[in-house]
């Protein structure tokens, strides 16, 4: 029996680390705090594309919902990634529909612009400080006179945000108040 015990143990040991792996979910969750490692965890979620990515929209973690929503942008010229954006854009929720517009920018997306254009008309101060940052990610110079207008909004954070975006696209109309 004393011969075997070492034999049990270095089984048990086996066995405990082979299902000691982590699940995506659990990953994401634990790097949420290191945004450098978040990026790269993110970027390897996207890689596995969007059957890997839709389940974890359902997450009840927000950390695990919004990397999820960063991975989608990351999928350019996918449009099952589109849909899902462009769907939780227009959803109920805002934090998540925050981070799901500037993804759709990141994606340049065609659908992008039509939700830019929603989000800036937004009730909601937060769908529309996403809207100025997306306009940058996007590039499109069309879009540039919402931020213009958006310097001038009556909540000072949406302000703020679209004459740092005016800024970093060099848009002088909006900078000049």
């Amino acid at each position: 029996m004393a011969r075997r015990l070492p034999i049990l143990i270095l089984g048990a040991v086996v066995l405990l680390a082979g299902c000691g792996g982590k699940s995506t979910e659990e990953e994401l969750v634990e790097v949420s705090n290191t945004s450098g490692i978040q990026r790269m965890k993110i970027e390897e979620l996207a890689k596995k594309g969007v059957p890997a990515i839709q389940p974890l929209l359902k997450s009840k973690k927000m950390t695990v919902r919004l990397a999820a929503i960063g991975a989608l942008g990351f999928l350019k010229k996918n449009p099952e990634a589109t849909q899902l954006l462009v769907g939780v854009a227009k959803g109920d929720q805002d934090e998540e529909a925050y981070f799901a517009i500037i993804a759709l920018a990141r994606q340049r997306a065609g659908e992008a612009k039509a939700v830019i254009e929603e989000a800036m008309k937004s009730k909601v101060a937060r769908r529309r400080q996403a809207a100025c940052i997306a306009i940058a990610e996007y590039g499109d110079e069309a879009l540039y006179p919402l931020i213009i207008k958006a310097a001038q909004d009556r909540d000072r954070g949406v302000a703020k945000t679209a004459q740092s975006t005016a800024r970093r696209c060099k848009i002088e109309e909006a900078l000049e108040e």
